[in-house]
Protein backbone atom coordinates (compact mmCIF):
# COMPACT_ATOMS: atom_id res chain seq x y z
CA UNK A 1 0.00 0.00 0.00
CA UNK A 2 1.27 3.29 -0.92
CA UNK A 3 1.23 6.21 1.74
CA UNK A 4 0.56 9.63 0.49
CA UNK A 5 2.92 12.08 2.06
CA UNK A 6 1.87 15.35 3.41
CA UNK A 7 2.62 17.86 1.05
CA UNK A 8 1.67 22.05 0.09
CA UNK A 9 -1.98 22.24 -0.78
CA UNK A 10 -2.56 24.55 -3.52
CA UNK A 11 -5.32 26.79 -3.28
CA UNK A 12 -7.64 26.56 -5.96
CA UNK A 13 -8.43 30.33 -6.38
CA UNK A 14 -5.26 32.41 -5.58
CA UNK A 15 -2.61 30.07 -6.48
CA UNK A 16 -1.02 30.44 -3.57
CA UNK A 17 0.40 27.30 -1.68
CA UNK A 18 -1.05 26.29 2.10
CA UNK A 19 0.01 24.28 4.37
CA UNK A 20 -3.10 22.04 5.64
CA UNK A 21 -2.90 18.86 8.51
CA UNK A 22 -5.53 16.95 10.38
CA UNK A 23 -5.01 17.63 14.41
CA UNK A 24 -4.82 14.73 16.27
CA UNK A 25 -8.26 13.81 17.68
CA UNK A 26 -6.68 14.42 21.40
CA UNK A 27 -5.32 17.50 21.13
CA UNK A 28 -8.32 19.38 19.05
CA UNK A 29 -10.23 20.25 22.49
CA UNK A 30 -6.65 22.04 23.44
CA UNK A 31 -6.21 24.13 20.26
CA UNK A 32 -10.06 24.16 19.45
CA UNK A 33 -9.49 23.13 15.50
CA UNK A 34 -9.34 19.99 13.56
CA UNK A 35 -7.15 21.35 11.16
CA UNK A 36 -4.09 22.97 10.85
CA UNK A 37 -4.12 25.63 8.06
CA UNK A 38 -2.16 28.66 6.72
CA UNK A 39 -0.68 29.93 3.84
CA UNK A 40 2.77 29.30 2.98
CA UNK A 41 3.08 32.80 1.07
CA UNK A 42 4.60 31.68 -1.89
CA UNK A 43 3.26 30.36 -6.06
CA UNK A 44 6.94 28.47 -6.59
CA UNK A 45 6.22 24.87 -5.80
CA UNK A 46 10.02 24.51 -4.73
CA UNK A 47 9.92 27.27 -2.20
CA UNK A 48 6.25 25.68 -0.88
CA UNK A 49 8.52 22.63 -0.27
CA UNK A 50 10.91 23.81 2.36
CA UNK A 51 8.65 26.51 4.08
CA UNK A 52 6.19 23.05 4.21
CA UNK A 53 8.78 21.04 5.89
CA UNK A 54 9.71 23.69 8.50
CA UNK A 55 6.30 24.72 9.04
CA UNK A 56 5.40 21.05 9.46
CA UNK A 57 8.26 20.94 12.19
CA UNK A 58 7.37 24.01 14.15
CA UNK A 59 3.36 22.43 13.89
CA UNK A 60 5.16 19.19 15.58
CA UNK A 61 7.17 20.63 18.16
CA UNK A 62 4.14 22.96 19.18
CA UNK A 63 2.06 19.86 19.31
CA UNK A 64 4.77 18.13 21.66
CA UNK A 65 4.68 20.86 24.16
CA UNK A 66 0.87 20.45 24.81
CA UNK A 67 1.17 16.69 25.16
CA UNK A 68 3.73 17.13 27.83
CA UNK A 69 1.24 17.76 30.50
CA UNK A 70 -2.44 16.83 30.95
CA UNK A 71 -4.22 20.19 29.72
CA UNK A 72 -7.59 18.84 29.18
CA UNK A 73 -9.98 18.84 32.16
CA UNK A 74 -11.31 15.70 33.64
CA UNK A 75 -15.24 15.29 33.10
CA UNK A 76 -17.03 16.77 36.28
CA UNK A 77 -18.72 14.36 38.50
CA UNK A 78 -21.78 15.53 40.18
CA UNK A 79 -22.21 13.79 44.05
CA UNK A 80 -25.00 13.83 46.15
CA UNK A 81 -25.02 15.52 48.93
CA UNK A 82 -26.26 14.38 52.32
CA UNK A 83 -28.20 16.50 54.63
CA UNK A 84 -26.07 16.40 56.95
CA UNK A 85 -23.07 17.77 54.92
CA UNK A 86 -25.59 20.21 53.40
CA UNK A 87 -26.84 21.49 57.05
CA UNK A 88 -23.15 21.70 57.99
CA UNK A 89 -22.19 23.63 54.90
CA UNK A 90 -24.99 26.36 55.50
CA UNK A 91 -23.79 26.71 59.14
CA UNK A 92 -20.28 27.81 57.85
CA UNK A 93 -22.32 30.78 55.76
CA UNK A 94 -23.82 31.30 59.24
CA UNK A 95 -20.74 31.35 61.03
CA UNK A 96 -18.77 33.75 58.68
CA UNK A 97 -21.99 36.09 58.82
CA UNK A 98 -21.09 36.13 62.82
CA UNK A 99 -17.42 36.28 62.33
CA UNK A 100 -17.79 39.52 60.03
CA UNK A 101 -20.00 41.41 61.69
CA UNK A 102 -21.07 39.75 65.31
CA UNK A 103 -19.39 42.70 67.35
CA UNK A 104 -20.17 45.30 65.15
CA UNK A 105 -23.56 44.90 63.88
CA UNK A 106 -23.94 48.62 62.96
CA UNK A 107 -27.88 49.59 62.58
CA UNK A 108 -30.30 47.00 62.96
CA UNK A 109 -32.27 48.29 60.31
CA UNK A 110 -29.58 47.10 57.67
CA UNK A 111 -30.60 43.61 59.31
CA UNK A 112 -33.96 43.74 59.40
CA UNK A 113 -33.91 44.69 55.93
CA UNK A 114 -32.44 42.24 54.85
CA UNK A 115 -34.47 39.49 56.59
CA UNK A 116 -37.34 41.28 54.83
CA UNK A 117 -35.64 40.59 51.51
CA UNK A 118 -34.66 36.69 51.92
CA UNK A 119 -38.30 35.63 53.27
CA UNK A 120 -39.47 34.46 49.82
CA UNK A 121 -36.54 32.25 50.27
CA UNK A 122 -37.63 30.58 53.41
CA UNK A 123 -40.12 27.67 54.01
CA UNK A 124 -43.35 28.59 55.35
CA UNK A 125 -42.25 27.48 58.95
CA UNK A 126 -39.69 30.25 59.32
CA UNK A 127 -41.40 32.61 57.35
CA UNK A 128 -42.89 35.89 59.44
CA UNK A 129 -46.00 35.07 60.75
CA UNK A 130 -48.49 37.17 58.48
CA UNK A 131 -46.05 37.13 55.22
CA UNK A 132 -47.72 35.50 52.61
CA UNK A 133 -46.01 34.43 49.39
CA UNK A 134 -46.39 35.41 45.90
CA UNK A 135 -48.47 33.04 44.26
CA UNK A 136 -46.75 31.49 41.02
CA UNK A 137 -44.02 28.71 40.32
CA UNK A 138 -40.98 31.15 40.05
CA UNK A 139 -41.98 32.44 44.14
CA UNK A 140 -41.47 29.15 45.30
CA UNK A 141 -38.93 28.73 48.28
CA UNK A 142 -36.27 26.93 45.82
CA UNK A 143 -36.36 29.42 43.04
CA UNK A 144 -36.48 32.31 45.19
CA UNK A 145 -33.28 30.64 47.34
CA UNK A 146 -31.73 30.44 43.96
CA UNK A 147 -32.03 34.07 43.28
CA UNK A 148 -30.94 35.09 46.44
CA UNK A 149 -28.34 33.26 47.58
CA UNK A 150 -27.04 31.14 44.23
CA UNK A 151 -24.25 33.37 43.53
CA UNK A 152 -22.15 33.06 46.86
CA UNK A 153 -23.32 29.55 47.16
CA UNK A 154 -21.62 28.71 43.52
CA UNK A 155 -18.67 31.00 44.09
CA UNK A 156 -17.82 28.76 47.28
CA UNK A 157 -18.95 25.66 45.55
CA UNK A 158 -16.36 26.20 42.51
CA UNK A 159 -13.29 27.35 45.04
CA UNK A 160 -13.39 24.13 46.58
CA UNK A 161 -14.32 21.89 43.44
CA UNK A 162 -17.61 20.67 44.57
CA UNK A 163 -20.25 19.96 41.88
CA UNK A 164 -23.83 18.20 43.52
CA UNK A 165 -26.22 16.91 41.47
CA UNK A 166 -29.49 18.83 40.89
CA UNK A 167 -31.33 17.53 43.78
CA UNK A 168 -28.61 18.42 46.33
CA UNK A 169 -27.62 22.00 44.99
CA UNK A 170 -31.69 22.97 45.29
CA UNK A 171 -31.81 21.75 48.96
CA UNK A 172 -28.25 23.55 49.32
CA UNK A 173 -29.76 26.97 48.48
CA UNK A 174 -32.92 26.54 50.63
CA UNK A 175 -30.48 25.58 53.66
CA UNK A 176 -28.09 28.92 52.79
CA UNK A 177 -31.49 31.04 52.66
CA UNK A 178 -32.52 29.65 56.22
CA UNK A 179 -29.05 30.01 57.70
CA UNK A 180 -28.22 33.22 56.61
CA UNK A 181 -31.81 34.77 57.73
CA UNK A 182 -30.88 33.31 61.20
CA UNK A 183 -27.75 35.27 61.34
CA UNK A 184 -29.81 38.47 60.30
CA UNK A 185 -32.35 37.83 62.96
CA UNK A 186 -28.75 37.40 65.56
CA UNK A 187 -27.25 40.49 64.36
CA UNK A 188 -30.67 43.15 64.20
CA UNK A 189 -30.39 42.23 67.81
CA UNK A 190 -26.73 42.73 68.66
CA UNK A 191 -27.27 45.84 67.19
CA UNK A 192 -29.74 46.86 70.03
CA UNK A 193 -27.46 45.32 72.73
CA UNK A 194 -28.63 42.13 73.05
CA UNK A 195 -25.26 39.74 72.66
CA UNK A 196 -27.37 36.32 74.08
CA UNK A 197 -26.04 33.32 72.74
CA UNK A 198 -28.38 32.19 69.54
CA UNK A 199 -29.92 29.29 71.00
CA UNK A 200 -30.53 27.52 67.91
CA UNK A 201 -26.57 27.71 66.71
CA UNK A 202 -25.49 24.64 67.61
CA UNK A 203 -28.62 23.32 64.90
CA UNK A 204 -25.38 23.18 62.20
CA UNK A 205 -22.89 20.24 62.63
CA UNK A 206 -19.24 20.26 61.91
CA UNK A 207 -18.63 20.37 58.55
CA UNK A 208 -15.75 17.37 57.80
CA UNK A 209 -14.94 16.85 54.60
CA UNK A 210 -12.78 14.50 52.70
CA UNK A 211 -9.73 16.88 51.93
CA UNK A 212 -10.06 17.79 56.21
CA UNK A 213 -10.02 14.03 56.83
CA UNK A 214 -6.93 13.57 54.66
CA UNK A 215 -5.02 16.99 55.16
CA UNK A 216 -1.63 16.86 54.62
CA UNK A 217 1.12 19.19 53.39
CA UNK A 218 2.30 19.12 49.77
CA UNK A 219 5.44 17.67 49.98
CA UNK A 220 3.59 13.97 51.27
CA UNK A 221 1.06 14.01 48.79
CA UNK A 222 4.07 14.86 46.43
CA UNK A 223 5.95 11.37 47.43
CA UNK A 224 2.89 9.96 47.14
CA UNK A 225 2.77 11.27 43.68
CA UNK A 226 6.29 10.25 42.56
CA UNK A 227 5.47 7.04 44.15
CA UNK A 228 2.41 6.33 42.06
CA UNK A 229 3.56 8.08 38.64
CA UNK A 230 7.12 7.55 39.08
CA UNK A 231 8.67 10.29 37.19
CA UNK A 232 12.31 10.79 36.08
CA UNK A 233 14.42 12.63 39.08
CA UNK A 234 15.69 15.06 36.56
CA UNK A 235 11.63 16.56 36.21
CA UNK A 236 11.34 15.40 40.46
CA UNK A 237 13.77 17.92 40.70
CA UNK A 238 12.15 20.80 38.24
CA UNK A 239 8.43 20.12 40.05
CA UNK A 240 9.62 20.07 43.51
CA UNK A 241 11.36 23.59 42.78
CA UNK A 242 8.17 24.71 41.32
CA UNK A 243 5.82 23.19 44.38
CA UNK A 244 8.21 24.79 46.90
CA UNK A 245 7.73 28.19 45.26
CA UNK A 246 4.14 27.97 44.39
CA UNK A 247 2.98 27.22 48.22
CA UNK A 248 5.14 30.10 49.26
CA UNK A 249 4.05 32.35 47.71
CA UNK A 250 0.47 30.94 48.92
CA UNK A 251 1.86 31.13 52.31
CA UNK A 252 0.45 27.63 53.33
CA UNK A 253 1.62 24.14 52.78
CA UNK A 254 -2.17 22.50 52.19
CA UNK A 255 -3.22 21.82 48.93
CA UNK A 256 -6.73 21.31 49.73
CA UNK A 257 -7.30 25.27 50.76
CA UNK A 258 -5.99 26.11 46.93
CA UNK A 259 -8.55 27.95 45.38
CA UNK A 260 -8.88 29.50 41.90
CA UNK A 261 -8.21 32.95 42.90
CA UNK A 262 -4.97 31.45 44.32
CA UNK A 263 -4.56 29.83 41.00
CA UNK A 264 -4.88 32.90 39.07
CA UNK A 265 -3.10 34.86 41.04
CA UNK A 266 0.28 32.50 40.94
CA UNK A 267 0.36 32.93 37.49
CA UNK A 268 0.23 36.70 37.22
CA UNK A 269 2.60 36.69 39.60
CA UNK A 270 4.64 34.64 37.50
CA UNK A 271 4.11 36.69 33.85
CA UNK A 272 4.68 39.95 36.39
CA UNK A 273 8.50 38.85 37.12
CA UNK A 274 9.14 38.91 33.67
CA UNK A 275 8.53 34.69 33.29
CA UNK A 276 8.13 33.51 29.57
CA UNK A 277 4.43 33.13 29.14
CA UNK A 278 5.22 29.33 27.70
CA UNK A 279 7.32 28.53 30.64
CA UNK A 280 4.44 30.06 33.44
CA UNK A 281 2.21 27.53 31.36
CA UNK A 282 4.34 24.64 30.90
CA UNK A 283 5.99 24.78 33.94
CA UNK A 284 4.62 27.03 37.01
CA UNK A 285 1.10 26.05 36.47
CA UNK A 286 1.49 22.81 34.92
CA UNK A 287 3.45 21.37 37.85
CA UNK A 288 0.75 22.14 40.70
CA UNK A 289 -2.04 21.32 38.64
CA UNK A 290 -0.83 18.15 37.74
CA UNK A 291 -0.31 16.87 41.54
CA UNK A 292 -3.23 18.74 42.51
CA UNK A 293 -5.11 16.81 39.48
CA UNK A 294 -3.90 13.71 41.02
CA UNK A 295 -5.02 14.08 44.42
CA UNK A 296 -8.32 14.44 43.51
CA UNK A 297 -8.42 11.62 41.30
CA UNK A 298 -6.96 9.70 44.37
CA UNK A 299 -9.62 11.25 46.82
CA UNK A 300 -6.99 12.92 48.96
CA UNK A 301 -8.56 16.73 48.04
CA UNK A 302 -11.78 17.80 46.43
CA UNK A 303 -11.00 21.17 45.26
CA UNK A 304 -10.69 21.83 41.19
CA UNK A 305 -8.33 25.20 41.39
CA UNK A 306 -6.91 24.77 37.80
CA UNK A 307 -9.52 24.02 35.87
CA UNK A 308 -11.24 26.70 33.64
CA UNK A 309 -8.33 28.90 33.90
CA UNK A 310 -7.38 30.15 30.22
CA UNK A 311 -3.46 29.94 29.23
CA UNK A 312 -1.59 32.87 29.19
CA UNK A 313 -0.62 34.03 25.29
CA UNK A 314 2.52 31.88 24.95
CA UNK A 315 2.66 32.16 20.99
CA UNK A 316 6.20 34.86 20.98
CA UNK A 317 7.63 35.96 18.24
CA UNK A 318 9.72 33.52 16.00
CA UNK A 319 12.88 35.36 14.98
CA UNK A 320 14.41 32.11 13.29
CA UNK A 321 14.16 28.76 12.89
CA UNK A 322 14.37 27.14 15.42
CA UNK A 323 16.81 24.60 13.48
CA UNK A 324 20.51 25.45 12.60
CA UNK A 325 21.45 27.14 9.28
CA UNK A 326 23.58 25.32 7.12
CA UNK A 327 26.80 27.64 7.97
CA UNK A 328 25.90 27.08 11.58
CA UNK A 329 25.92 23.65 11.07
CA UNK A 330 28.78 22.69 9.23
CA UNK A 331 30.89 25.55 11.70
CA UNK A 332 29.94 22.62 14.65
CA UNK A 333 30.64 19.51 12.83
CA UNK A 334 34.22 21.51 11.12
CA UNK A 335 34.91 22.38 14.87
CA UNK A 336 34.22 18.60 15.83
CA UNK A 337 37.47 17.37 13.38
CA UNK A 338 39.87 19.66 15.54
CA UNK A 339 42.46 18.51 17.69
CA UNK A 340 41.72 18.82 21.63
CA UNK A 341 44.10 19.42 24.32
CA UNK A 342 45.68 16.70 26.06
CA UNK A 343 44.28 17.42 29.39
CA UNK A 344 40.93 16.41 28.03
CA UNK A 345 39.28 13.26 29.29
CA UNK A 346 38.70 10.08 26.57
CA UNK A 347 35.33 10.52 27.18
CA UNK A 348 35.25 14.72 27.25
CA UNK A 349 37.07 14.17 24.03
CA UNK A 350 34.88 11.42 22.24
CA UNK A 351 31.53 14.06 23.24
CA UNK A 352 33.23 16.69 21.41
CA UNK A 353 34.06 15.05 18.20
CA UNK A 354 30.71 12.49 18.26
CA UNK A 355 27.74 13.89 20.17
CA UNK A 356 27.04 16.64 17.35
CA UNK A 357 27.14 14.12 14.45
CA UNK A 358 25.09 11.62 16.43
CA UNK A 359 22.70 14.13 17.04
CA UNK A 360 23.00 15.49 13.51
CA UNK A 361 22.22 12.07 11.59
CA UNK A 362 19.87 10.27 14.59
CA UNK A 363 17.49 13.45 15.31
CA UNK A 364 17.77 12.03 19.25
CA UNK A 365 17.47 14.22 21.94
CA UNK A 366 21.19 14.83 23.15
CA UNK A 367 20.60 13.45 26.53
CA UNK A 368 19.74 10.37 24.91
CA UNK A 369 23.08 10.17 23.01
CA UNK A 370 25.38 11.25 25.73
CA UNK A 371 24.10 8.48 27.80
CA UNK A 372 24.59 5.61 25.50
CA UNK A 373 27.01 2.72 26.35
CA UNK A 374 29.15 0.78 24.01
CA UNK A 375 26.52 -2.50 23.82
CA UNK A 376 24.11 0.29 23.04
CA UNK A 377 25.47 0.18 19.36
CA UNK A 378 25.40 -3.25 17.50
CA UNK A 379 24.91 -4.67 14.01
CA UNK A 380 20.97 -5.52 13.47
CA UNK A 381 19.93 -8.35 11.11
CA UNK A 382 17.12 -6.98 8.41
CA UNK A 383 14.31 -8.93 6.78
CA UNK A 384 16.67 -9.44 3.74
CA UNK A 385 19.43 -11.34 6.02
CA UNK A 386 21.67 -8.18 5.85
CA UNK A 387 22.84 -6.39 8.72
CA UNK A 388 22.60 -2.74 9.43
CA UNK A 389 24.00 -1.02 12.66
CA UNK A 390 22.02 0.91 15.39
CA UNK A 391 21.87 2.56 18.25
CA UNK A 392 19.76 1.53 20.75
CA UNK A 393 18.65 4.67 22.44
CA UNK A 394 17.30 2.85 26.14
CA UNK A 395 15.84 3.97 29.28
CA UNK A 396 18.00 0.95 30.62
CA UNK A 397 20.73 3.77 29.85
CA UNK A 398 19.55 6.72 31.54
CA UNK A 399 16.26 8.30 30.52
CA UNK A 400 14.42 8.34 27.46
CA UNK A 401 11.00 11.04 27.70
CA UNK A 402 8.56 8.32 26.04
CA UNK A 403 10.11 5.75 28.79
CA UNK A 404 10.35 3.38 25.71
CA UNK A 405 13.39 1.78 24.30
CA UNK A 406 14.14 2.18 19.65
CA UNK A 407 16.87 1.13 17.48
CA UNK A 408 18.08 3.92 14.72
CA UNK A 409 20.09 2.76 12.13
CA UNK A 410 23.34 4.70 11.81
CA UNK A 411 23.97 6.69 8.88
CA UNK A 412 27.05 5.27 7.07
CA UNK A 413 28.90 8.86 7.23
CA UNK A 414 29.24 7.58 10.44
CA UNK A 415 30.71 4.29 9.80
CA UNK A 416 32.52 5.56 7.13
CA UNK A 417 34.60 8.32 9.57
CA UNK A 418 35.34 5.93 12.39
CA UNK A 419 32.55 6.15 15.04
CA UNK A 420 32.62 1.94 15.50
CA UNK A 421 36.48 2.08 16.16
CA UNK A 422 35.64 4.63 18.86
CA UNK A 423 32.75 2.38 20.00
CA UNK A 424 35.27 -0.14 20.29
CA UNK A 425 37.76 1.62 22.65
CA UNK A 426 34.91 1.89 24.94
CA UNK A 427 34.08 -1.59 25.14
CA UNK A 428 31.70 -2.63 28.53
CA UNK A 429 31.96 1.02 29.51
CA UNK A 430 29.41 4.67 28.46
CA UNK A 431 30.54 6.12 25.19
CA UNK A 432 30.81 9.92 26.66
CA UNK A 433 31.40 10.07 30.51
CA UNK A 434 33.60 7.80 32.72
CA UNK A 435 31.55 6.54 36.19
CA UNK A 436 34.73 6.53 37.96
CA UNK A 437 34.95 10.05 37.70
CA UNK A 438 31.38 11.01 39.34
CA UNK A 439 31.61 13.73 41.92
CA UNK A 440 28.79 13.87 44.25
CA UNK A 441 26.56 13.35 41.83
CA UNK A 442 22.88 12.84 41.52
CA UNK A 443 19.81 11.06 40.09
CA UNK A 444 18.29 14.64 38.85
CA UNK A 445 22.01 15.71 37.54
CA UNK A 446 23.30 12.78 36.31
CA UNK A 447 27.09 12.58 34.36
CA UNK A 448 25.22 12.05 31.29
CA UNK A 449 23.72 15.40 31.43
CA UNK A 450 26.68 16.90 32.48
CA UNK A 451 28.03 15.77 29.23
CA UNK A 452 25.17 16.55 27.32
CA UNK A 453 25.78 20.66 29.16
CA UNK A 454 29.57 20.47 27.98
CA UNK A 455 29.03 20.03 24.71
CA UNK A 456 26.47 22.37 24.39
CA UNK A 457 29.00 24.99 26.56
CA UNK A 458 31.53 24.27 23.83
CA UNK A 459 28.90 25.26 21.07
CA UNK A 460 28.48 28.42 22.26
CA UNK A 461 32.08 29.33 24.03
CA UNK A 462 34.51 28.00 21.49
CA UNK A 463 32.11 28.11 18.20
CA UNK A 464 30.79 30.67 19.01
CA UNK A 465 26.72 30.22 18.03
CA UNK A 466 25.72 32.29 20.76
CA UNK A 467 22.50 33.14 19.15
CA UNK A 468 19.80 32.35 22.14
CA UNK A 469 17.25 32.03 19.85
CA UNK A 470 18.44 28.72 18.75
CA UNK A 471 19.74 25.51 20.87
CA UNK A 472 22.91 24.70 20.65
CA UNK A 473 22.05 20.63 20.90
CA UNK A 474 18.21 20.42 20.28
CA UNK A 475 18.49 22.68 17.14
CA UNK A 476 20.27 19.52 15.59
CA UNK A 477 17.15 17.55 16.26
CA UNK A 478 14.88 20.07 14.32
CA UNK A 479 17.21 20.17 11.09
CA UNK A 480 17.00 16.32 11.13
CA UNK A 481 13.03 16.16 11.09
CA UNK A 482 13.21 19.07 8.52
CA UNK A 483 15.36 17.10 6.15
CA UNK A 484 13.34 13.72 6.44
CA UNK A 485 10.61 15.97 5.51
CA UNK A 486 12.04 17.60 2.54
CA UNK A 487 13.18 14.27 1.70
CA UNK A 488 9.24 12.94 1.66
CA UNK A 489 10.08 10.32 4.10
CA UNK A 490 6.59 9.10 5.75
CA UNK A 491 6.21 10.66 8.62
CA UNK A 492 5.32 7.26 11.10
CA UNK A 493 9.07 6.61 10.36
CA UNK A 494 10.32 9.47 11.45
CA UNK A 495 8.45 9.58 14.31
CA UNK A 496 9.79 5.73 14.99
CA UNK A 497 13.72 7.27 14.48
CA UNK A 498 13.77 10.43 16.00
CA UNK A 499 11.32 9.34 19.42
CA UNK A 500 8.25 11.69 18.54
CA UNK A 501 4.94 10.89 20.32
CA UNK A 502 2.40 9.58 17.72
CA UNK A 503 -0.02 11.56 16.15
CA UNK A 504 -2.48 9.50 15.69
CA UNK A 505 -3.72 5.82 17.79
CA UNK A 506 -3.13 4.31 13.90
CA UNK A 507 0.38 5.52 13.96
CA UNK A 508 1.49 3.81 17.11
CA UNK A 509 1.17 0.54 15.14
CA UNK A 510 3.77 -1.23 13.56
CA UNK A 511 7.50 -0.51 13.80
CA UNK A 512 10.16 0.96 10.85
CA UNK A 513 12.83 -1.71 10.59
CA UNK A 514 16.39 -1.66 10.79
CA UNK A 515 16.36 -1.15 6.48
CA UNK A 516 13.61 0.99 6.55
CA UNK A 517 15.78 3.10 8.96
CA UNK A 518 19.00 2.97 7.13
CA UNK A 519 16.75 3.79 3.72
CA UNK A 520 15.68 7.22 5.44
CA UNK A 521 18.67 8.39 7.15
CA UNK A 522 20.98 7.36 4.39
CA UNK A 523 18.26 10.58 2.47
CA UNK A 524 20.14 13.14 4.55
CA UNK A 525 22.68 14.81 2.55
CA UNK A 526 25.96 14.20 4.02
CA UNK A 527 27.54 17.00 6.13
CA UNK A 528 31.58 18.27 4.87
CA UNK A 529 31.79 15.87 1.96
CA UNK A 530 34.92 16.74 1.92
CA UNK A 531 35.65 14.97 5.18
CA UNK A 532 33.60 12.12 4.13
CA UNK A 533 35.30 9.87 1.72
CA UNK A 534 33.31 8.18 -1.55
CA UNK A 535 30.94 10.60 -3.03
CA UNK A 536 29.66 8.09 -4.98
CA UNK A 537 26.31 6.50 -4.46
CA UNK A 538 27.51 4.62 -1.36
CA UNK A 539 28.48 0.87 -2.71
CA UNK A 540 31.94 1.32 -1.49
CA UNK A 541 30.21 2.70 2.23
CA UNK A 542 31.94 0.19 5.06
CA UNK A 543 28.58 -0.10 6.34
CA UNK A 544 27.40 -1.64 3.03
CA UNK A 545 30.26 -3.58 2.90
CA UNK A 546 29.63 -5.15 6.03
CA UNK A 547 25.88 -5.47 5.47
CA UNK A 548 26.26 -9.19 4.05
CA UNK A 549 28.31 -10.54 6.55
CA UNK A 550 26.43 -11.98 10.06
CA UNK A 551 28.18 -10.17 12.91
CA UNK A 552 29.71 -13.64 14.25
CA UNK A 553 33.44 -13.27 13.09
CA UNK A 554 35.36 -9.82 13.75
CA UNK A 555 32.95 -8.42 15.71
CA UNK A 556 31.21 -8.25 19.03
CA UNK A 557 27.86 -8.25 18.99
CA UNK A 558 27.80 -6.83 22.54
CA UNK A 559 30.27 -3.78 22.36
CA UNK A 560 29.39 -3.11 18.51
CA UNK A 561 33.03 -2.84 17.93
CA UNK A 562 35.40 -4.05 15.02
CA UNK A 563 38.21 -6.19 15.74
Amino acid sequence: MVVRMATPFLHPKSGVWYFRKAVPEHLQPLLGRKEEKFSLHTKDLAVARRRFAQAAADVQARWDDLQRQPLVPEPVREQSLTLQQIVAMAGEFYHDLLRRYGKHPGPAKIWRDKLDQIQSALPDRLMKPGRKRIPGWAFQPAQAAARKVGAQVREVLDSEGIVPDNESLTRLYLEVASALAQGYAVLARHAEGDFSDDPLADRFPARVTRSKENSTDWRKMYAGYVDARKPAAKSVKRQKGVLAAFFTFLGHDDPSRVTRADAQAWMKHRLDAGIAPQTVWYADMAHPRALLNWARRNDLITNRPFDDIDPPAINKEQVRDREFSLEESERILKATLDPVSNRMSAEGAGARRWVPWLCAYTGARVNEITQARSEDVFPKKSRNGRFVWVIRITPEAGTTKTRKAREVALHPHLVEMGFLEYVGSRKGRPLFYDPGRARDGSAANPQYAKAASRVAEWVRKVVGITDENVSPNHAWRHLFRSMLLAAEVQEQVIDRIDGHASATVGRTYGTAWPEVMLAAVSKIPRFLEEHGGDDGDGSEHLAERLADQPPSKGMDLRAGSID
